[in-house]
């Protein structure tokens, strides 16, 4: 386990330098484990959030010359905007090594594309990109604003910032059900379990996201817009997306197998409908 797990479970206070340290170390044990996760996941309209996020992106006929993925991970969204504009110049930054290495073999770029740095101090020129676009990383942050500073530097003028963050507070159903489930078996050995994300809430109001974005210079109010995506899974696929969050993951292999049973329970008469409410911000500079 890392510092964070452990000061987590213990209900002791954590920094941020332990939050990042178990981001880091989650995507080293689990190279592309958003990808995964959020993979087979789908709208109504069979969308998953990488291709939701892309259709805004590109909405109104847009066909971006340089795009810039912050948070790119495994390089599965840049790989995505290539097919739908394979004349654009594509880059991205990533805290994780392992990832951006993955990222460089998938889209076939070089270190000067695809480079591993902190996305408060992006190795970026004034309005470099049209389109910048960010999934499932904003919400990780915990202090968003130099970020968000960031990008408004790095965008030219008329370019599109597009990214997607998850809705915990309307997560609902069989997929509560599964996080309640993950507390009862933690809470039961760890009666003083503390916080186990450490997000800029900023990100989950729309309000508040209005309110950062103008007074760090964006011009013009986002449009936010509420999607569901949502498979059916069952103990196995529902233990590994449970997984895949980074304090689960990061439990000693004793505490994940309690884990892995508590699924089984939840699967005993059959699978799972999990549905994942995201929310998606475009704005236009």
């Amino acid at each position: 386990m890392t510092r964070f797990s452990d000061h987590v479970l213990a209900g002791e206070p954590v920094t941020a330098d332990e939050w990042r340290e178990n981001l880091l170390e989650f995507h080293r044990k689990y190279p592309a484990a958003t990808s995964n996760a959020f993979g087979g996941l789908f709208d109504a309209n069979g969308r998953t959030s990488y291709e939701i996020l892309a259709d805004s992106a590109l909405r109104g006929g847009r066909q971006p010359a340089r795009i810039l993925d912050v948070g790119c991970g495994d390089g599965t969204l840049l790989a995505i905007l290539r097919r739908r504009v394979p004349s654009a110049e594509l880059y991205g930054i990533d805290l994780c090594e392992e990832d951006v290495i993955a990222a460089r073999a998938r889209l076939s770029v070089g270190t000067d594309c695809l480079v591993v740095a902190d996305a408060a101090r992006m190795p970026f020129p004034d309005a470099s990109f049209d389109l910048v676009v960010s999934h499932l990383a904003l919400m990780l942050i915990p202090d968003v604003a130099p970020v968000i500073a960031e990008i408004r530097r790095v965008i030219a003028p008329g370019g599109r910032l597009v990214f997607v963050t998850d809705d915990p507070a309307a997560v609902s159903g069989d997929l509560l059900e599964a996080f309640r489930t993950v507390y009862k078996t933690l809470v039961a050995d760890h009666p003083h379990l503390g916080r186990v994300i450490m997000a800029d809430s900023r990100v989950y109001d729309s309000a508040a996201t209005d309110t950062l974005l103008a007074s760090l210079g964006f011009p013009a109010f986002p449009e936010h817009a509420g999607h569901e995506i949502a498979s059916s899974v069952d103990a196995e696929a529902l233990y590994q997306f449970v997984g895949a969050t980074y304090f689960v993951g990061m439990l000693e292999d004793e505490l994940l197998e309690r884990v892995r049973s508590g699924m089984s329970m939840l699967c005993q008469d059959g699978p799972l409908r999990i549905a994942l409410p995201i929310r998606l911000t475009t704005v236009d500079c």
